[in-house]
């Protein structure tokens, strides 16, 4: 609702609608256009990262699927149940890396002057791709840490089981954070890092 409201106040800017109220009126039939999603200057901006260009293009072509409830806003990162562009965003794309690698020496700093020698017991919410998780484990003390890694989806808890075999410390759990974590096995005070990367703002509450 709110992002709706803000594309209608730009529309209104632009004298294409205008204020009648708490509401909007169009004083005329709205002009038929058929605009590209991204302009060719701008397009000339992710020479070097095609694959966030191709993620803001789909998203532009999926817009009005997604918001009428036809299709899922997951198909458009992982289109046609394709890890690709969400591999190049999370885990390959340099400001993913910058973030995760702050990240790795946050917690890494954490291990050490925190809990120098007591267990670690580490929970990630939301973990899916495991482009956070990646750069969290190898910060960690293997023979002390307890890592939880958790998800929505079960699809999510099976590729990183895949991609993380080295680490012998990671479990993997369902855990839907919009609902009591008591009722789901993770009981209160039991953890002492809390990891929710890119998570948090997409629940509905």
């Amino acid at each position: 609702r709110r992002l709706i409201a803000r594309w209608l106040e730009k529309l209104t800017g632009e004298g294409v609608l205008e204020h009648n109220g708490d509401g909007f009126v169009s004083p005329q039939p709205l002009p038929e256009r058929d605009p590209p999603f991204i302009s060719d200057r701008d397009r000339q901006l992710f020479t070097d990262i095609p694959f966030l260009l191709e993620y803001i293009e789909r998203c532009g072509e999926m817009l009005q699927d997604v918001l009428t409830g036809r299709r899922s806003p997951l198909d458009t990162l992982f289109p046609g149940g394709s890890f690709e562009t969400a591999d190049n965003l999370y885990h390959h794309w340099g400001m993913s890396r910058y973030f995760n690698a702050i990240a790795g020496s946050a917690i890494r700093t954490a291990a050490e002057t925190l809990f120098p020698i007591a267990p670690i017991r580490v929970l990630e919410i939301g973990a899916g791709t495991g482009g956070m998780t990646a750069s969290l484990l190898p910060q960690l003390p293997a023979n002390r840490t307890q890592y939880h890694f958790t998800d929505v989806s079960d699809i999510f808890l099976n590729r990183g089981k895949a991609l993380f075999p080295q680490h012998p410390f990671v479990r993997y759990g369902l855990l839907d954070i919009e609902k009591n974590p008591d009722a789901q096995g993770f009981a209160r005070h039991s953890m002492d890092i809390v990891v929710a990367a890119n998570v948090l703002h997409a629940t509905c509450d």
